[in-house]
């Protein structure tokens, strides 16, 4: 992979003692050698800066040219206070995850969901899950429609120990015809608070290198 094709770098320093997903903070890339990655100072959106350790493990992304996204975890591996620059360690590319322009990460998971339609509630467990959809697979007896709005709530395990509850509202996709013994149905987010976004983001980059690190 050409890392040349990007002049900028996100990192994500993993959850907060609160629970949350931390900031996003960027940095120009300086020079990327095949060992190393030189970045320049880091900061937030709101131009605050961040101050990192050697040693420290982060997660973070890259955007080529053609729009794709390449994720990956990393460590710092120096670190100048006083130029506020850093040296992190380069990945290989078989530790990169790419996901297609303007798509979220997709990874099997079984997380169980409780589901409210109008006055209906019930649980069930995902078969898929992204950012932005997942794939329930619902107990027989329960249906769901094409256009069905739902109300979601999310329980995921961070690999942390941490387990956060995720509030969503959604709307259905594709349903089954409701033959199946566990029929499925594919379900949109239609609206998801950015911080619960980015604990799914997060947590399905740990689901995917979990499957590449058994």
């Amino acid at each position: 992979m050409d890392w040349r094709q990007s002049e900028r770098l996100y990192l994500n320093f993993g959850i907060g003692d609160a629970g949350e997903p931390s900031e996003l903070y960027a940095a120009d890339m300086t020079l990327v050698d095949q060992q190393y990655i030189h970045i320049g100072q880091l900061t937030n959106t709101q131009q605050q800066k961040r101050a990192v350790e050697q040693g420290q493990l982060v997660s973070g992304f890259i955007t080529l040219t053609d729009g794709t996204k390449h994720y990956f975890d990393s460590e710092i591996t120096h670190y100048d206070a006083g130029a506020e620059t850093a040296i992190l360690r380069r990945p290989l590319d078989n530790e990169l995850t790419i996901t297609p322009r303007r798509q979220y990460l997709r990874v099997k998971a079984s997380i169980e969901v409780a589901v409210k339609q109008g006055e209906h509630r019930f649980t069930a467990m995902t078969s898929e899950v992204s950012a932005g959809n997942l794939v329930l697979l619902l107990e027989k007896g329960h249906q769901l429609r094409s256009g069905d709005e739902l109300e979601c709530w999310l329980l995921i395990h961070m690999k942390n120990g941490a387990i956060e509850h995720v509030p969503l509202e959604a709307v259905v996709l594709h349903a089954g015809d409701g033959k199946q013994e566990s029929p499925r149905c594919r379900i949109e987010y239609t609206l998801l608070a950015e911080p619960d976004r980015q604990k799914l983001i997060r947590y399905c980059f740990e689901r995917q290198f979990d499957f590449r690190n058994p």
